[in-house]
């Protein structure tokens, strides 16, 4: 395979793979804001976990104090990814989290 050709089908294809997902992912985001019902606690801080894990990789911010249980709470369920699922592994746990979801508390297209 000569070099120009590899190349130009190795990223059109990851590219494509690339911008399906996020597409899927933006569409998943978009779908959890209309639940019928607000999710419980435990299912927020998984969604938030794996929202901030797809969109800004591994948690790089100060640990929250103890006074702030929002803030360690939501550190947590981002922290809890760190160096286990990459961007797009992250992005596709959400989606599959987000069709759970849909089926758990109802969904409004």
């Amino acid at each position: 395979c000569a070099l120009p050709i590899c190349f130009f089908f190795r990223f059109t294809f990851f590219d494509t793979n690339t911008s399906t997902m996020e597409a899927e992912f933006r569409k998943a985001a978009d779908e959890v804001q209309r639940l019928n019902k607000k999710p419980n606690n435990s299912d927020l801080l998984t969604l938030y976990g794996l929202y901030k894990q797809s969109t800004e990789g591994d948690c790089n911010t100060k640990k929250p104090g103890m006074m702030d249980m929002t803030g360690l709470a939501k550190w947590n369920a981002w922290n809890a990814h760190k160096g286990k699922k990459t961007k797009e592994e992250a992005m596709k746990a959400y989606i599959e989290a987000v069709e759970k979801f849909k089926a758990k508390y109802g969904f409004t297209a």
